[in-house]
């Protein structure tokens, strides 16, 4: 009887072994079905994170870029503006240096000015000198080779507009420097000039120079204005004419000195 019952307790234990490692074995199976079907999943996930990971160390990185560029452009533009102000003074310089050259300052008292504006249809500009500064209508402007260039026709605190000789409103007295043969030029537009009411029995030849003359009203006498270009003469006309080559272009012009006494 007690041999009967040892058998059952052993049989009872070996099943248990077997249910245990039965159970054990499918618990592993079901671990591995998962891990098979989770493991690209999760691989996913580890990548996605990988990603952003860098995604976010390189917003950082872009945001330094911006920056640095964003400074140098700024730094830039201030070498830019230095750049062009050296240039300005320059400019300035150079322009007293040929006056002085010409003996200009010690013969007229006169002002610098810049031009900042100009209108090539009016044969006029702008200059960046007014009233403040002593200037006054009809004050003869002239350039820094001292060439006769306009004269003050408006006036402002701070600015001033120069009509030009070539303007069809101007009209001076000048004369051939190698005859002393005098004229009147006028103005054509389009940087054009004209010297009218020559005496015909002058001879006047193409070079001659022709300057301002005492009579002139508006520049000192003297001055250069431009070269006979071209002679025109009219057997009905008591009178001839010379188109003048000017020696100055408005769209040269960037210093001017007005004269301010003479």
């Amino acid at each position: 009887m007690k041999l009967k019952v040892g058998k059952n307790k052993a049989l009872a234990l070996i099943a248990a072994v077997l249910i245990i490692f039965s159970l054990n074995f499918f618990q592993g199976g079901v671990k591995s079905f998962f891990y098979n079907i989770s493991s690209p999943v999760q691989n996913w996930f580890w990548q996605a994170g990988d990603r952003a990971s860098d995604v976010f160390g390189v917003i950082p990185a872009i945001k330094s870029l911006q920056e640095e560029n964003e400074n140098l452009a700024l730094e830039n533009q201030r070498l830019m503006a230095e750049l062009v102000l050296l240039r300005e003074i320059r400019e300035e310089n150079t322009a007293l240096r040929d006056a002085l050259r010409v003996g200009l300052e010690k013969e007229f008292q006169m002002e610098t000015a810049k031009v900042i504006s100009k209108d090539l249809g009016e044969d006029s500009v702008i200059i960046d000198k007014g009233s403040k500064d002593g200037l006054s209508k009809d004050m003869p402007v002239i350039n820094q080779q001292g060439v006769a260039v306009g004269r003050i026709a408006e006036v402002y605190d701070n600015r001033s507009r120069v009509a030009l000789i070539s303007g069809k409103n101007s009209s001076f007295d000048a004369e051939v420097s190698e005859t002393g043969a005098t004229g009147l030029i006028k103005g054509q537009g389009s940087g054009g000039a004209l010297l009218e009411l020559l005496p015909k029995d002058i001879d006047v030849n193409r070079g001659d120079l022709v300057v301002s003359s005492v009579l002139s009203g508006i520049f000192p006498p003297g001055l250069l204005v431009g070269s006979v270009a071209e002679i025109q003469k009219n057997d009905a006309d008591p009178f001839q004419k010379a188109e003048v080559q000017l020696f100055f272009t408005i769209e040269k012009l960037r210093q001017i000195f007005i004269i301010l006494d003479f």
